[in-house]
């Protein structure tokens, strides 16, 4: 992870694999008629799927010959094995090796078998679908990132339950966490930081779970949730500017909690990691219905000086680049944090800094500072000492400037912790390798918490 506040996964959930077309013409009414009636017969779906899993896991392997000595001519000609190897190994990068296999289904189109297997990865379910021909031969492949499934779970304490949560048509995955035994308990909303997360904000190798840790952690002490995933994630492709991305969904969230009959509508609180803690006092604003906010290793400095500050340190500890190199990347960061600084209504300049320039001018428009100081709720801002991403030198210390003269706003730092309130990490070392490691949020953060939640009456 480079920079925290860029998304992981860049682009589109659909990703193509193959540039050929299936070898086969669209059916007529009487070919559809005869699918309908002989189904499978001219497949083996059985040995199609055991031949597709292997396929799959050669993949895994970087191995192809397999693959290519089984497709159409067509297929080979259009997207020749060096080519598709390529691509799939780029894919394989951006997702991290399959995690086993969720799910496998067959069905006829266009007098073509289409065997469709469905990867788990570390952030995305990957659909990968062999086309197969009558005489076994693969015609085309392929593949759509598919957001992952986070089956609701319980424990003596408590259970969760699906909702959807979403402003338009196009809603989003999520879970409401309901603590058992307790008439009407108090509410917490969880905003993710920056990029396309899920609900469990899950990140690195060690597959940690976050947002899972707070939630649970939360409901052991008598406090629900609702947690879901971020339109980034689900819907990248929609998402031109904050509105999109935090604010509207965020609305529809408070609008669950308050008609949801299980929990206190009267007690409803925000809690914002990173870019959502940055996004929390305008949330908060919009919503009155929100109670209380806690801004965990939040900052109210403007999203591009953040950039600047972690692209400088990376770039200082970077040992792969030329000097030359970092110069020029430097200069180059610098150069579009001013251009974002000053960004008219009418400049169209594209891309700057992995966002569109319509995100930056909505972000322009908000003035975190002025916000924040203007809230009345009662605020409870913390961040880990060992933050690599936002320093509590500038970040946390610009929360407690900005708002000394309230009385109803605590501070409180965590030795030890790194951005996401794990163990770990170094303050002044840029290593994102720190979340390859399993982890949990610390317990003492979530009692702090949910002590500052119940306290509110």
């Amino acid at each position: 992870m480079t920079k925290f506040f860029k998304p992981i996964i860049a682009g589109v959930i659909v990703a193509s694999l193959s540039a050929c077309t299936s070898t086969t013409t669209q059916p007529d009414e009487h070919s559809q008629n005869q699918n309908s009636t002989q189904g499978t017969q001219s497949f083996d779906e059985k040995t199609l799927k055991k031949r597709s899993a292997a396929y799959i896991e050669q993949f895994q392997k970087h191995e192809f010959d397999r693959l290519y000595e089984n497709v159409t001519d067509e297929m080979a000609s259009k997207l020749p094995k060096e080519k598709f190897a390529s691509k799939w190994n780029d894919l394989l990068t951006q997702l991290g090796p399959s995690l086993g296999i969720e799910s496998e289904s067959f069905k006829l189109k266009d007098k073509n078998g289409r065997l469709s297997i469905i990867t788990v990865h570390r952030k995305y379910n990957l659909q990968t679908t062999f086309v197969y021909t009558k005489d076994g031969k693969v015609a085309d492949i392929q593949s759509q990132l598919q957001p992952l499934i986070v089956k609701p779970q319980q424990s003596d304490k408590w259970e969760e339950s699906p909702i959807k949560v979403g402003y338009n048509e196009k809603k989003l995955n999520g879970l409401l966490t309901l603590p058992k035994g307790i008439e009407k308990p108090p509410v917490a909303i969880l905003i993710q930081g920056s990029g396309p997360n899920n609900m469990d904000s899950i990140i690195g190798t060690g597959l940690n779970r976050p947002f899972a840790d707070i939630a649970h952690g939360l409901a052991d002490r008598g406090i629900a949730t609702i947690r879901y995933d971020k339109r980034s994630y689900t819907y990248p492709d929609d998402v031109t500017d904050v509105e999109a991305e935090y604010l509207y969904d965020a609305k529809e969230a408070v609008r669950l909690a308050k008609k949801d009959k299980r929990i206190d509508s009267n007690r409803i609180y925000l809690i914002g990691h990173s870019q959502g803690g940055v996004m929390g006092p305008k949330i908060a604003q919009d919503n009155p219905e929100i109670k209380g906010f806690v801004s965990m290793a939040g900052t109210l400095r403007h999203l591009e000086d953040a950039i600047l500050s972690q692209t400088t340190m990376r770039l200082e500890q970077d040992t792969t680049l030329s000097n030359e190199q970092k110069k020029a990347e430097l200069a180059k960061t610098k150069a579009e944090v001013q251009k974002i600084k000053k960004l008219s209504s009418s400049d169209k300049s594209g891309v700057l800094q992995g966002y569109p320039t319509s995100y930056w001018k909505s972000l322009n428009a908000i003035d975190q500072v002025s916000i924040a100081k203007n809230l009345t709720i009662p605020m409870f801002i913390i961040q880990g000492t060992n933050d690599f991403h936002l320093s509590t030198q500038l970040d946390y210390k610009l929360w407690q400037e900005t708002l000394a003269n309230k009385n109803n706003v605590s501070f409180k730092l965590y030795p030890g912790l790194s951005h996401l309130f794990m163990p770990g990490g170094a303050a002044d070392k840029f290593d994102g390798s720190i979340y390859n490691k399993p982890a949990h949020v610390d317990s003492q953060v979530i009692e702090d918490v949910s002590e500052w939640i119940n306290a509110r009456h």
